[in-house]
């Protein structure tokens, strides 16, 4: 663990000033006075904990002073939690593998003061108060620094920390205020147990010292009002006056537990659930109550644990008198009167509200109060409040049990569960839900890739889009193999199905493809660059999912050119593109383009009329086609599809498979297409790959495949219905096989026995196809026939399959094959009937393997 706070910088300090009592509210210094109050919580001076550890690489020590110059405060303080985190985790003597170690960062929603900006604007106002657009388009963008974008994006933190830390694995960057520390380390958390990362970085860094903050937080009448700095801070406390705000910044190391302690590193604690909703209305809004209450139960179900099971609460205590109520009830909910709680504490009562800080360095604390077995009491808490129906801890000697929940707030509600260290709790183990996700925050359909980014091959205007694995697996952290060292080549503009029953891999093979999921092994090239250590929206690649993924709160329209619109960027990218422009002579995507391309799509797929509709207001198969539409208007190199078209019933699935088949025609782009139904595989593939326990089993064209199939399982899984297996052995000279355990022989070409390389007695399973056999009726003078029994007959309308059953050598009775018949073909159940097999479409397997034994000479 790292921190930065105003009790010092590291968890030790951190720990000591809690147990202690101690304040770190005061007067601020001079330079605040302006400020609409001079009571605050300013960190320590930290400029000393970036890059002066002895156990980093000299290279990257300098690199860290180097880009100090580009870094906001908030920034440099993520930075230095960052560096005493990974030093406390071992991780700067034990080097970790960079495309297997990710950061999910959080901040607030600005970072810097923007005083340069506030400047530029001011000096385009015209007398008459009129903004001149023209003026600042062509020289307010000159007065600012270069350096001032940098330090204003939100994202800024987490970029430095993994670009100074060499973290090249999934990266994450979150501006949930008060919620962003809770957050970012759930997602952490799921991140590795999806098999994604091994470790992650986690956290956030914030604060309200700014002056945008402070107006903010005057306007809302939020802003503590005392005479006495350190007793201003009082959450949960009858006289609570307002918040104090702070500055600070708090960093976790997340690991799989086994390989921290294969590398001998200290584990503090276990994150074991998260849960989070979203406030559905305006902030300060009774919905936040519920809201916190949900967020609560969510993490307590993801650990796997009870209300009872927790051993101290740790809130968010903002010492608002709205903010606290709402926290208290949310608290009384789920855990009944405060008699029943469990001890409740609020280190704000020491710093503040360090805006996005805030979560990480409760945590941290959370976490030192599992550790050190007792638990620090909330400051001035003297005076309970009856709307506040809550246990607080105000006094020393408190045990703070085996589990701490934390939470925060801000228009979310956030908790994070937290086992404490060392502890045997098989039961807790066994209950729990590794991987469920409980986020419901936010409409932010975090699988969609509406991503963008460009490849270095192009032919005919169009790029290319070779899509090639070689040797990819993927293993899950608990040893099971999901795809097993696939080789597959996909060619520029081929149309590519992956087919088989589910848990076959072929979904893992696809988001391995996309970049969703990341490849234990091997290599993946689109375009011919290999992709592995892209992220998704480098691909340049547009996926379509089976349950749509349309952001509920935009029309068609807005659905339509979401991707586009984040090329476009907001005010400040456009006004830099406009300056860069007139440099390059590229506007970039206009607004017009944006409509042009929208309107074509639409018409394309027929949905022109629904482009101001929203998609509660929508049919299954148009909302399909609006999430085709979304694809279709980025024009990428790739579209991905995983079975897009389930959902549907029988006749949209026939009209959107004539369309998707139809638009590859026009388009020509290359498309792989994720299915379990067989028949969509036949009908849109150029090329299929049929999949099994994470492997390719046969790849070809669906005729080549239908008709040739390398074994068993394929023979058996495509076609509909199925391939009928016999167990047989060659007889009569090699000229003819007889069923081993029904009665029966049938006529074969000695050349064919040859051919398979099977003799006189040697055993092997007869394959064939409905359609292959006919079903006949006794005949005096019949040639013989396989002697079979009527058992079920299912009309089709085009045909009928007649299910007959075969005489058993012993008693009883044999097998059942299927039989494809003529429609006004009229059999009856019971009737004793003949098979007549077509000797030239019999196959022949290995009875071990399941092999074709027609490729056993390679072809």
């Amino acid at each position: 663990m790292g921190v930065v706070t105003p009790l010092g910088n590291t968890v030790d300090e951190l720990w000591q000033a809690l147990i202690e009592g101690r304040s770190g509210v005061a007067a601020l210094p001079e330079r605040q006075e302006k400020q609409p109050t001079q009571i605050g919580a300013a960190a320590h001076d930290f400029s000393g904990s970036i890059g002066d550890f002895g156990e980093l690489d000299p290279t990257r020590k300098k690199a860290i002073r180097k880009g100090l110059k580009v870094m906001c405060r908030e920034t440099q303080m993520g930075v230095a939690a960052a560096q005493r985190a990974l030093t406390d985790a071992g991780l700067a003597e034990n080097p970790y593998e960079p495309e297997r170690s990710g950061v999910v960062f959080g901040s607030d929603y600005m970072l810097t003061e923007p005083h340069d900006l506030i400047d530029a604007f001011r000096n385009c106002v015209t007398n008459d108060g009129k903004f001149d657009f023209d003026k600042w388009a062509s020289a307010g963008m000159t007065e600012m620094t270069p350096l001032w974008l940098l330090r204003y994006l939100p994202n800024m933190p987490g970029c430095h920390i993994a670009i100074y830390n060499d973290l090249r694995g999934a990266n994450n960057s979150l501006t949930l205020r008060e919620s962003s520390a809770n957050q970012a380390i759930g997602e952490a958390m799921r991140t590795i147990q999806r098999g994604s990362s091994d470790m992650m970085v986690a956290g956030a860094t914030g604060t309200r010292l700014h002056l945008v903050r402070w107006v903010q937080t005057v306007l809302q009448e939020e802003l503590a009002d005392s005479e006495d700095p350190p007793a201003a801070a009082r959450p949960f406390d009858r006289d609570r006056c307002g918040a104090v705000l702070g500055e600070g910044a708090g960093v976790l190391v997340l690991e799989e537990k086994s390989k921290a302690e294969a590398r001998g590193a200290k584990i503090h604690a276990e994150v074991i659930g998260s849960g989070s909703s979203v406030v559905a209305g305006e902030r300060g809004a009774p919905s936040r109550e519920k809201a916190l209450a949900t967020a609560i139960r969510a993490a307590l179900e993801d650990a796997g644990i009870e209300a009872s099971d927790v051993g101290h609460i740790h809130a968010h205590g903002l010492s608002s008198r709205t903010c606290d109520m709402d926290e208290a009830r949310a608290i009384q909910a789920v855990f009944g009167p405060p008699e029943k709680q469990p001890p409740v504490t609020a280190a704000k009562s020491y710093f503040g509200n360090l805006g996005a800080g805030s979560g990480a360095v409760e945590l941290a604390a959370s976490i030192a109060a599992l550790n050190q077995e007792k638990l620090f009491p909330s400051l001035n808490y003297e005076t309970p409040d009856p709307e506040c129906p809550v246990a607080v801890a105000a006094g020393p000697g408190v045990s703070p049990g085996r589990t701490a929940l934390n939470l925060n707030v801000t228009h979310q509600g956030q908790a994070s569960a937290v086992l404490g260290p060392g502890i045997e709790w098989p039961d807790l183990f066994a209950k729990r839900k590794i991987g469920k996700q409980f986020s419901v925050f936010l409409p932010m359909q975090r699988d969609v890739c509406t991503l963008d980014g460009g490849s270095p091959n192009s032919i005919a205007g169009r790029s290319m889009a070779d899509v090639v694995l070689r040797g990819v697996s993927r293993v899950f952290p608990d040893g099971t193999v999901a795809v097993d060292a696939v080789d597959l080549s996909i060619s520029d503009g081929q149309f590519m199905v992956l087919v088989g029953p589910s848990g076959c891999g072929k979904s893992t093979t696809l988001r391995m493809i996309a970049g969703l999921d990341q490849a234990t092994d091997g290599e993946i090239s689109i375009g011919g660059r290999v992709v592995n250590s892209l992220l998704p929206k480098d691909r340049d690649i547009a996926m379509v999912f089976q349950n749509y993924a349309l952001y509920p709160h935009m029309t068609v329209r807005q659905n339509l050119s979401f991707a586009l619109r984040l090329r476009q960027g907001g005010l400040l990218k456009r006004l830099w593109q406009r300056v860069a422009s007139s440099k390059s002579g590229n506007d970039g995507v206009s607004a017009k383009d944006i409509e042009l391309k929208v309107r074509t799509v639409a018409a394309k797929l027929g949905i022109e009329h629904l482009l101001e509709r929203r998609p509660r207001e929508l049919s299954g198969g148009e909302r399909q086609r609006v999430a085709l539409g979304r694809a279709l208007v980025r024009e990428p190199v790739a579209y991905l599809f995983d079975e897009p078209l389930s959902n549907l019933d029988a006749r949209l699935r026939l009209d959107m498979r004539r369309e998707l088949k139809q638009l590859h025609n026009e388009l020509g782009s290359t498309m792989i297409y994720v299915t379990h139904d067989q028949v969509e595989a036949l009908t849109l593939g150029d090329q299929i790959a049929v999949m099994q326990s994470g492997r390719i089993q046969q790849v070809g064209s669906p005729q080549e495949v239908y008709e040739r199939p390398r074994n068993r399982f394929v023979a058996g899984f495509i076609g509909s219905p199925p391939m009928n297996f016999l167990e047989a052995e060659v007889q009569g000279d090699g000229t003819e096989v007889a069923f081993t355990q029904s009665e029966g022989t049938v006529a074969v070409d000695r050349l064919a026995t040859e051919k398979v390389q099977r003799g006189v007695g040697d055993r092997l399973v007869v394959g064939f196809r409905p359609e292959s056999v006919q079903v006949v009726r006794p005949s005096a003078g019949s040639d013989g026939g396989v002697p079979a029994v009527v058992a079920l007959v299912e009309p089709l309308g085009d045909a009928t399959i007649v299910h007959v059953q075969l005489g058993k050598k012993t008693d009883g009775l044999g097998a059942t094959v299927m039989c494809k018949v003529a429609p006004e073909t009229r059999f009856d159940p019971g009737e004793r009937v003949e098979l007549k097999l077509d000797r030239s479409r019999i196959h022949y397997f290995d009875p071990e393997t399941g092999q074709n034994l027609e490729y056993a000479d390679g072809n």
